[in-house]
């Protein structure tokens, strides 16, 4: 990874499922993409989907 490669942070409570379809996306055209649920759900602290190739 060089220092010019783009990053992504995506911090949601909806539509994580939708969005895992877009950090997909932005992974094949070369940017890191990290999409956090900032909601969770029953208390948890909510989790991240990190796409990249």
């Amino acid at each position: 990874m060089s220092m010019n490669e783009s990053a992504v942070l995506i911090r949601t409570p909806y539509g994580k499922e939708d969005l895992a379809e877009l950090g997909d996306w932005l992974a094949t055209h070369s940017f890191i993409c990290a999409i956090q649920d900032a909601h969770g759900c029953f208390a948890s602290p909510g989790e991240i989907r990190f796409s990249f190739r």
